[in-house]
């Protein structure tokens, strides 16, 4: 009986000691971010490097999208098709059709600084200065004004001007799925797929669509009548 209920107090108390999972950090990596029509251009010239299409082979690209970025994103998309020599259909009968869609993610969180405070590198190296100088001296006082004005204006410029670039060191809480895919026959064929960073000031040109992997399904319905009371 003494060793049930020694055995009993260890699995209780093994179970009151149990933790979930701690949550850590990925490893450093870097994400683009979204901020020009420009960016928009080398997003579909990346498209295109990633799918790899056949060059002779005419495309349709499609143009549901009517947001600012579909509008251009379909232009750029027409653009290095034919800067490839890949001809550009009008209709997408017998043609290789290349369609997209987009997510936004927003991130409640707080996000953190991708940089250090702003003027931390002057900082350390003006004090580095500021203790030679000390100990050149060897003394508790400041022989040298000129020097430690000289320190600390430099520290206070470009801390005042680094910290006006706070805000742009932020890393944005607003991200892009785009997902682009190739379809032929009635077949999928190839896909792209990437994340951006986004402003979320800047998310309104862009429309949520979903990917266009396969085409809807409509799902039967059936239709009650009253035929009396």
């Amino acid at each position: 009986m003494l060793r049930v209920s020694a055995l009993l107090f260890l699995v209780l108390a093994m179970t009151g000691c149990a933790r979930v999972p701690k949550p850590v950090g990925h490893v450093f990596s870097t994400q683009q971010q979204l901020e020009a029509a420009e960016h928009w251009r080398e997003l579909a010239a990346t498209v295109f490097d990633g799918l790899k299409l056949e060059s002779g082979k005419p495309v349709y690209v499609a143009q549901d999208d009517r947001s600012s970025f579909g509008r251009a994103f379909a232009q750029f998309m027409r653009h290095e098709a034919m800067l490839r020599g890949i001809p550009v259909s009008a209709v997408p009968n017998g043609a290789i059709e290349l369609d997209w869609g987009t997510q936004i993610v927003e991130h409640r969180g707080p996000r953190p600084h991708n940089a250090p405070f702003p003027g931390m590198g002057l900082l350390l190296a003006g004090l580095g200065l500021a203790g030679v100088h000390y100990f050149d001296h060897n003394s508790a006082d400041w022989h040298d004004s000129l020097d430690t004005i000289l320190i600390l204006s430099g520290l206070a410029v470009e801390g005042a001007n680094a910290s006006s670039q706070w805000n742009s060191m932020s890393t944005t809480d607003t991200e892009l799925i785009i997902g682009v895919v190739v379809k032929q026959d009635g077949q999928l064929r190839r896909n792209f797929l990437a994340v951006y960073y986004i402003d979320r000031a800047e998310k309104a040109q862009y429309w949520e669509r979903q990917v266009p992997w396969e085409t809807p399904v409509t799902l039967p319905t059936k239709q009650l009548q009253v035929v009396s009371k």
